[in-house]
């Protein structure tokens, strides 16, 4: 009788587990179809970014990133979004996607590059003390050769503009 009570223990143990397994593999199913869904929008929000297509391609990368994206995409799927808004002078909306990049993932191939559309963003709303930090910051993190001109350029624009408003 012991037996039998330990027996149906083990047995309703092993539902138990069971069920937890056919629960975990149903949803590393659901996150694979979701990340190559994700994967599809993505291509297609670039797509529409190179047709000019801003509204669809931020749609795209917005949905895209909505799909559990693989964790190497999620950078550019924020850049994709306020590259987007940026290019429909939505600036708040762009500043919002660009921000998560900009300070979230700092080892991103598009900080720089974000850190530009930033500067520009912050100095063009007057927000002058914002477009310093962020381009003082990029400066100081060893900026590519091909990035440091644009990133002293708009420096010297916002310095210049700040130097003319305060004269």
């Amino acid at each position: 009788e012991e037996k039998y009570k330990t027996s149906q223990m083990d047995s309703a143990e092993l539902n138990v587990q069971k069920e937890t397994l056919e629960e975990r593999l149903f949803k590393m199913k659901q996150d694979r179809i979701n990340r190559e869904l994700s994967k599809k929008n993505f291509a297609s929000a670039i797509i529409f970014f190179r047709d000019g297509r801003y509204m669809q391609s931020a749609a795209s990368f917005q949905k895209a990133l909505s799909q559990s994206p693989p964790g190497n995409l999620v950078d550019k799927m924020h850049f994709g979004i306020g590259s987007s808004y940026f290019r429909l002078k939505q600036y708040p909306k762009a500043v919002k996607n660009l921000d998560i990049l900009y300070g979230r993932f700092p080892k991103s191939d598009k900080w720089f590059v974000a850190s530009i559309m930033l500067g520009w963003i912050h100095n063009n709303m007057g927000e002058k003390s914002k477009a310093i930090y962020v381009l003082e910051n990029a400066l100081k993190n060893n900026p590519p050769e091909n990035v440091k001109p644009l990133l002293e350029n708009l420096m010297k624009v916002v310095n210049e503009e700040e130097e003319r408003k305060d004269g």
